[in-house]
This record gives C-alpha cells, structure tokens and sequence, in this order.
C-alpha cells in the first residue's frame, strides 16, 4: 500500500514461522461394537470413554480389546465401528398407557449393550406429570428426568423434547394418537443386535475408506484388529501407502504356527494365491496373546496390534519415534497372561531373515512376553526395512511438510529459500541430538530451483538424511591370551 501523506506507519510482517510439535501414535482402527455410533470416525481419548462410546466388548468385538490395550499407553483413538446393515438394530420397549402403546423407548444406538436395562415409569413431582428413569442391569439408575409430559405444544417438558438428543442412552418416538399419561411401570428393553453375524470384508474395507484422507482424518497407527483376509490386509496396507503418514499393524489368522505364519506373509502353502505383503508402510507381529477381560471375567484371546500401539505409544512417550518398539526396554507386553505360541531362537532366525520378516513375540523365562523384531515388511534391504527408520521418516516428512504450508503462495527466489533452510535445519539438529539421525543436510538454492521448474511455480528441497540404526545383534568378542601376552599388541 503507498503512503501519500506524511506520518509515522506501523507495518507487520510475521517470520515467526516454527517446525511444530504433532502427535506421533495417534490410533486408528476399525471393528465391530455392542453400541456406538455407526461408519463414522469417533475420537476416543481413554479407556472408559471407549467402553462409554462403544460398550461393553466380547469376543465377537476384538477391536474394542485392541483399543482398550492402546490405551494402557495411548492417549489419542479413533475408531470406525461397522456392522451388517439390516442386522444390526435397537433394543427397544413400548411403554404403555392402559388403553395401548403411549410411547416407545429405543436404544439411542444399534447393538446389545443396554439390552435388559430398564425404563422405569413413575409419577412426577407435579401434578399430572410422569418421571422416567433408565436403570441398567445393575439397578443402578444412570438417568431420570422429571416432571414430563405428553403434549408436544406444552414446554419443554414434553418427553421427547426432553430426552432426544439430550439422553445417552434412549430417544422417544411418541405415539401421537395417545394423549394419556404412561402407566407406571418397569419396561425392559430388549431385542437389540449388534450386527456382527454376517459381517463380510465389505463392511471392514467401507471402514477402512473413512481413513483414506490424511487432510481430514489424522492417524499415526492404523489396524483392523483381528481381520486377517485377502481384502482387508490388502486394504490396510494401500491405504497406509496411499497416505504416506502412517504405519498399518497387521494381524495374523489365529492358531497359525511359525511354518505357516510365514506362508501367510508369502503368501505360499495354505495361502498360495494371495499376494506376498511387502512394503515399508506396514508391519505383522506374531502371534495373538491371552489377556484376562474384567468385562466377561475371563481369559481371552485377543490379537497383537493393540499390544503393539500401545508399545509403539509407550515408544515415543519415553523416547520418540525413531526408537524401536521391541526389547526388554519398551516392548514388555505386561498386562498379557500367555502368548499363543512362543517361538524358539531358531524360529526367529527362519521369521526374522531369509527374506522373511515377521516380528516375533516371545515369553523369555524371568523377562516375561516381550516384542522381539521391529521389521517392517519391505523385503529389499534398505533402512526402510526397519520400523523404526520408517517411523522417523514418517514424523520427519510430516511435521516439516506441516511446518512449510506456510511458505505456499510465497515468491520463489533466495529469500525464501533461506527461509525453508532457516525453518528445517534447527529441527533437524534436534532430531539429531535426540539420536535420530547421524548426519543430514537441507539443500534449497538454485541447484534445487533451476529456472524451468520456477517457470512451473515449484520450489524445490532435498533433505538428506542419515537415519539412526538399531543395535539389534550384540557381538562380543571375548578373546583369551597367553599370560606373558600384551594386550594392547592385540588390539
């Protein structure tokens, strides 16, 4: 803007800009439920509010274990809960008025969770009022409102108005015919369905989709916790490479042994026909371990990728996300009872190499069950071959490409990129000194911008990157000398 006239301007301009801090282990998965909502993305910040959200879990829900063993260590949850359209339906109960239906009670969500709750139907406080209460099976009354009423143009009072919307537990279809109060009584919901039988690949991979935007949807982790077919392993894995920010937990089938657990990532003996599983974006961790559920009083088992978000969370809430997320440091699965089968020391050799690269999980005598391998499933030997590069690489690409949203629409010359240099190289020494990388270097000048590419409105920057490598062998050499020998001649 010119100045025209004499005066003193004030003028703003902000570089400011920083590399910020994100989250890291961020959970996405995808599973069936007793209650909840349906083909949406919920967030889910705890244990209780998953149960809250989504009920109760059984054995037919494993992806509600998987997120309640995140959340051991995780603090950040999102979750699709699918089910059979038609199949899935409410508990509900007709309430009554002496003369026929008054109004009907349904359960706010499809599913079992409040089946056998009770509505509770009392005279209010007020005269020609009713009260309603919800009581779960306990007898435990979790809501009740007072003072309710059956004419819809009365005030606020009215039940549906009163409830719908509000309750979270039931919603209100009035029968409008009857214009009586209640009769009270105790009426049992009932007849819901969870919409787990019948469910198909359809279902999961519909879920999985709800993911597939990295601008709307944001995960670290992603996992459809115990489905183990062609298409949902195969979805899981595109998705995860088609976003680029986050990293697919893989389940094998249950009551697979080494031999064919193998066969299941190579997709050779029993599962000749399927595609092999190889990318860097994904990893499979065997076998499926038992936890005690509080909720059936029981053992149960449950697949590993939950144990594993947890660890991978665990990880970076010591640490960061370059450490590895196995050993006896941060990958003791503490809160499991057994692993279905833990492998011997020359298993793991067959898991771990020969163009293999399952990650075992193991019950050392004294250590307990810990997670053995931090491969991920890339077969060609590069860095990307182990989680705990490919993570470093996904937190690096997305936290700098985040930082540099604010430099789209700048012009592209020498200032600018000394302020893409200025911006990435702090961080970098940071990463650096938190011993995720060894070297690096930030390349943004005219050998990066030639003019045919400014033509393009590109600007272009190249990172170059030494990522930190696991000590995952540990070789010592102990070497015996003669009693008159000088050490230091053998060194």
């Amino acid at each position: 803007m010119p100045f025209v006239s004499p005066g003193v301007y004030a003028r703003e301009q902000d570089l400011s800009t920083y590399i910020p801090n994100l989250s890291s282990s961020i959970f996405g998965a995808v599973g069936t439920a007793t209650w909840g909502p349906i083909g949406v993305v919920t967030d889910v910040t705890s244990a209780d509010q998953m149960v809250q959200t989504f009920g109760k879990p059984n054995a037919n829900h494993l992806a509600e274990y998987a997120m309640l063993q995140y959340f051991s260590e995780g603090r950040q949850g999102k979750y699709v809960r699918v089910a059979v359209s038609g199949v899935a339906v409410k508990s509900t109960v007709d309430v009554l008025d002496g003369g026929g239906t008054c109004f009907t009670v349904d359960a706010l969500y499809e599913g079992t969770n409040i089946d056998d709750y009770d509505v509770v139907i009392a005279s209010g406080t007020k005269a020609s009022t009713f009260k309603l209460s919800v009581v779960n099976t306990q007898g435990i009354v979790v809501e009740k409102y007072d003072n309710l009423v059956k004419t819809p143009t009365s005030d606020d009072y009215y039940v549906a108005t009163k409830i719908n919307g509000v309750s979270n537990y039931v919603v209100i279809k009035d029968n409008y015919s009857s214009s009586l109060l209640p009769t009270n009584n105790t009426y049992t919901l009932t007849g819901g369905n969870d919409g787990y039988t019948g469910i198909t690949d359809g279902e999961y991979t519909t879920g999985l989709d709800l993911y597939s935007s990295g601008e709307s949807v944001d995960i670290n982790l992603l996992a459809c916790p115990g489905v183990s077919s062609d298409a949902g392993v195969i979805k899981l894995t595109s998705l995860a490479e088609t976003r680029a920010d986050c990293f697919a937990l893989i389940d094998p089938p249950l009551g697979l042994n080494v031999s064919e657990v193998i066969d299941f990532h190579n997709g050779e003996g029993s599962y000749t026909g399927r595609q092999a599983l190889d990318t860097s974006y994904a990893a499979l961790h065997y076998s499926w371990l038992k936890i005690y559920d509080n909720f059936t009083a029981s053992n149960i088992w449950v697949p590993p990728s939950g144990f594993i978000a947890a660890v991978i969370a665990k990880t970076d809430y010591q640490n960061d996300p370059w450490w590895a997320p196995a050993g006896y440091n941060r990958g003791r699965l503490t809160s499991a009872i057994a692993v279905e089968y833990s492998p011997t020391l020359g298993e793991r050799d067959n898991m771990y190499s020969n163009g293999n690269a399952v990650n075992p999980i193991v019950n050392f005598h004294q250590n307990g069950i810990t997670v053995w391998g931090q491969r991920t499933l890339q077969r060609l030997p590069t860095a990307l071959d182990r989680i705990n590069v490919r993570r470093l690489m996904l937190y690096m690409e997305k936290v700098v490409t985040t930082a540099c949203n604010s430099l789209v629409f700048e012009p592209n010359d020498k200032y600018t990129w000394h302020r893409v240099n200025g911006l990435i190289e702090p961080w970098l020494r940071s990463v650096q000194s938190r011993r995720g990388i060894y070297e690096f270097k930030v390349v943004c000048d005219d050998t990066t911008n030639p003019p045919d590419q400014i033509d393009q409105n590109t600007l272009g920057v190249k990172v170059f990157v030494k990522p930190t490598k696991t000590a995952e062998m540990i070789v010592i050499d102990f070497m015996i000398l003669s009693t008159g020998a000088v050490i230091t001649e053998y060194i």
